[in-house]
């Protein structure tokens, strides 16, 4: 199975780890900037306060700073950030984009680039040169 880093805490970083987890991935769940007190209480009591249910131990949590640590051995990372973040996140992940995985976005949103609107995952293709895709649903 793979090992998956999330990068996000929050409900849908969260949430898209529990799937993955029940399917055998070793995931770890990278809070953001905003997400510390998420993950200290995740620490604490493992249940999430935004999703109010409690998060397998095979989860691995870690604080943004903890991300180098987190994507060492990653086979593929996702990003559960808002829309608003996804900048943010490209620019912590850009000092390891050499790395080879690919980056799979549960965030929706355009981009402006030059003179068009780019999806997601294209930004993030064409500023990490990473392959970016987008986990699509209903």
């Amino acid at each position: 199975m793979a090992t998956i880093v999330i990068l996000g805490a929050g409900m849908m970083g969260s949430a898209l780890a529990l799937p993955l987890v029940d399917r055998g991935h070793k995931v770890r769940l990278v809070g953001t900037h905003l997400d510390r007190e998420i993950i200290d209480h995740l620490w604490a009591t493992r249940e999430h306060l935004k999703l109010r249910l409690a998060l397998p131990r095979e989860i691995r949590l870690f604080h943004h700073e903890e991300l180098p640590v987190a994507l060492h051995g990653a086979e593929v990372v996702a990003l559960g950030v808002s829309s608003r973040g996804v900048r943010w996140a490209m620019e912590q992940l850009r000092p390891f984009a050499s790395a080879g995985w690919p980056v799979v976005l549960i965030t929706k949103g355009l981009a402006h680039i030059e003179d068009r609107l780019v999806p997601f995952p294209e930004l993030i293709t064409l500023e990490l040169g990473v392959q970016a895709a987008a986990v699509a649903g209903p």
